[in-house]
């Protein structure tokens, strides 16, 4: 979609309202929303849902809701998955600080609301967490020209928001039939998979780029322990020496299971969480529904040459072996809750385009393609996120400024005052889902998944 006359490096379409004016000149709704989608659609043999891309903290968020809203209305019965990549924020000021809490609430009542899963990530966070020191200081640098530092960290976030929604989405690009790839769904089954508890849309992203590393399973080696000799209690002891011995052997069992424990832990504790403004940090997840996906997973083996010195040798994974891998991690997370685990053996492909600040530190072999690794939580931390929405949109919208800009957007009145209760609905509902019996948790079986 093009829109008409001058629409980059501009201050135009910077607030929610102005694109449904914009959208409402000339009839534009026919030509540019209900065309093209009925065109996408009868594309498909077989239409299994909608996802949707839209940077809707401003005039794109009221086109991406009119947008929401025709395929509810054509295409009721199919999922609709909306991302909102959210671009580094440079706010100084006070008037474009509360244009942003207008605009963030306004996305979450009349976007997510629309949506059966929406998925917000944010530039800035994905700027501090994968790019290096180096880069990210050439990003903030005080003596660079403003535009092209601001044009840099953009495309730097933009290039990271599509590596994490490529792998994301994966699970319902794949077909399930696939010897390459393990625990295919669909979009409808992704979204009810992560609302189920929560009767809410919300769902918070983060990636691994490149992904941990797995530790191999040992050859000769059962899981947890070794594999010969069966329990301890049941091998006949004949000398205080061996019984001394085969302690020594459970401690070293048990060393070696809890460092595997530790190694496994750490292939997953190193995902980027890029929703923080709407989500807690990952010390207090709380989460009530989960989805991984892993692309490309690689293992690292010790190899001991006969001098006795080891090395690590990497290998990549098949699909099964990557989901087992994924699994025993997952074990090991204190924090339960019905989980999809998908896996591919195919890495994440890498453009020569992708940003340098990146990949400086990325091995060679990772330049073309790598590893990557997501994960899309509900999470009941989205319940007091969205009470500070509501509360900022109080604020916000009761001063001069906010009435005046609400006006020009056409929020008036008691539109206004439905804004501010339905984000508080929706917040309430992670409430209900937190409080849920602790029986309800537990990992997926493979028909779910």
């Amino acid at each position: 979609m093009t829109l008409d006359g001058l629409w980059a490096g501009t201050d135009a379409f910077g607030g929610f309202g102005e694109g449904s004016a914009w959208l409402a000149e000339s009839d534009r709704r026919e030509s540019f929303l209900r065309e093209p989608i009925r065109a996408w659609a009868e594309e498909c043999d077989r239409l299994a849902g909608f996802q949707i891309l839209a940077e809707d903290l401003g005039g794109f968020g009221s086109l991406a809701h009119a947008a929401l809203e025709e395929l509810g209305d054509e295409y009721g019965n199919a999922a609709r998955c909306a991302f909102s990549l959210r671009p580094p924020t440079d706010a100084t000021d006070d008037a474009s600080r509360r244009r942003e809490r207008l605009n963030a609430a306004l996305a979450a009542a009349r976007v997510a609301a629309s949506t059966d899963a929406y998925v917000p990530a944010c530039g800035t966070a994905a700027l501090s967490g994968f790019t290096t020191r180096g880069a990210h200081a050439a990003n903030t640098d005080a003596n660079a020209d403003p535009s092209s530092a601001s044009t840099m960290r953009t495309s730097r976030a933009a290039a990271l928001h599509a590596a994490a929604v490529d792998a994301a989405t994966s699970p319902w690009r794949v077909s399930r039939a696939s010897r390459f790839a393990e625990g295919a769904t669909d979009p409808r089954a992704f979204a009810r998979h992560l609302s189920a508890r929560s009767n809410a849309p919300f769902a918070a992203l983060a990636m691994g780029l490149p992904a941990a590393q797995f530790e191999a399973p040992q050859g000769g080696r059962a899981e947890g322990g070794r594999a010969e000799g069966g329990r301890a209690e049941d091998r006949p002891t004949t000398t205080k020496r061996a019984e001394a011995s085969k302690a020594a052997d459970g401690d070293d069992d048990a060393r070696e299971a809890a460092e595997a424990a530790r190694r496994a832990k750490a292939s997953l504790g190193g995902l980027v969480n890029l929703t923080p403004d709407l989500s807690g940090d990952d010390a207090r997840r709380a989460p009530l529904a989960e989805a991984y996906a892993i692309r490309g997973a690689e293992a690292y083996q010790a190899a001991w040459a006969e001098a006795g010195d080891s090395s690590t040798v990497v290998k990549r994974l098949s699909a099964r072996d990557a989901r087992a891998a994924l699994d025993s991690a997952l074990r090991l997370e204190p924090r339960l809750a019905p989980r999809l685990r998908f896996a591919s053996s195919a890495p994440l492909p890498v453009p020569l385009t992708f940003p340098r600040g990146v990949t400086a530190r990325w091995r060679a072999e990772h330049r073309i393609a790598a590893p990557c690794a997501t994960r899309v939580a509900s999470d009941a931390g989205f319940g007091d996120a969205l009470r500070r929405v509501a509360g900022a949109w109080r604020s916000a919208s009761r001063g001069a400024f906010g009435k005046a800009t609400l006006g020009a957007w056409g929020v008036e009145g008691d539109d206004a005052g439905e804004v501010g209760e339905e984000i508080e609905a929706l917040a309430g509902a992670y409430d209900r889902g937190d409080g849920a019996s602790e029986d309800a948790f537990g990992e997926s079986s493979d028909e779910e998944a």
